[in-house]
């Protein structure tokens, strides 16, 4: 589902371009700057296509619009990435989801892993694009005939200091399905649903949520809060199930989380 909210004028664009990219604040300028109107956005961690989730959602999209190009959006800094790193130069365990989703493509496609800085700018978007060119090769031979011609674009952001982003007692995630708006402008209208203020430094966007994403998210940076946006009726019954859910596991009882629910009937203005 694409939601009705548009910043372009009551008539708006085909959507003709992808944005994938990390859901850490990093990335939200970037992203922002992208989107001329006829993007739709994914967010990933590491801005990673590895996930079932993920892959169907890009499948859908190109199915549903008539999307040319898919630009991948990466940082420096970045969470995933220094996870995936820990793992195979450290030695240290991680969670076996999360090992499958960022650390076993490496290895599974032959793609050597160097410093954590190489990792960032080199091997991870070069694993992502190799990872998306299967996934559109996939649906081109699917579509035949009227598959269209796609052309990627890796970005790379580079995140100077973590210590400009992310206020722990302040940032949150929000969780919603993929989207048209932009970034500065989902914030607001969720910061005035919510009665508190969520900043483009502080929020990590996560499109489409999943429950692994949003639990590695505050065990790795220490966060309480998470706000579902819901932007129409049956995505609000897509957002609830997914708050009952997060809200029964064990971490998420254990953490002292604050989990809300907004959204509007239809996201207009």
């Amino acid at each position: 589902m694409v939601d009705e909210f548009y910043m372009f004028g009551s008539r708006p664009q085909p959507i003709e371009k992808l944005i994938i990219s990390c859901p850490e604040p990093a990335s939200n300028q970037a992203v922002d700057a992208e989107n001329t109107g006829n993007a739709i956005m994914l967010s990933s961690l590491g801005a990673n296509v590895a996930s079932n989730k993920i892959t169907q959602a890009v499948i859908n999209l190109l199915n549903e619009n008539p999307i040319r190009e898919i630009m991948l959006i990466n940082h420096t800094d970045c969470l995933a990435s220094e996870v995936v790193y820990r793992s195979i130069h450290s030695g240290r365990s991680i969670d076996p989801q999360i090992y499958s989703l960022f650390a076993a493509p490496f290895k599974a496609n032959h793609i050597t892993v160097g410093d954590k800085r190489h990792l960032e700018t080199d091997a991870n978007p070069k694993l992502q694009s190799l990872l998306l060119g299967q996934i559109i090769m996939t649906w081109q031979a699917e579509r035949g005939e009227s598959a269209r011609n796609m052309r990627r674009i890796i970005k790379m952001v580079n995140h100077a200091s973590a210590e400009n982003y992310e206020s722990r007692a302040r940032s949150t995630i929000l969780a919603l399905n993929p989207s048209r708006w932009h970034y500065e402008h989902l914030l607001g209208d969720a910061s005035d649903l919510l009665g508190r203020a969520l900043t483009m430094d502080s929020t990590y966007v996560l499109e489409p949520p999943d429950i692994t994403s949003i639990k590695f998210i505050m065990r790795e940076k220490g966060l309480r809060d998470v706000v579902f946006y819901a932007h129409g009726s049956d995505d609000a019954i897509e957002m609830k199930k997914l708050l009952r859910d997060l809200s029964k596991d064990d971490f998420i009882r254990g953490s002292n989380a604050r989990l809300y629910l907004v959204g509007r009937s239809r996201a207009a203005h």
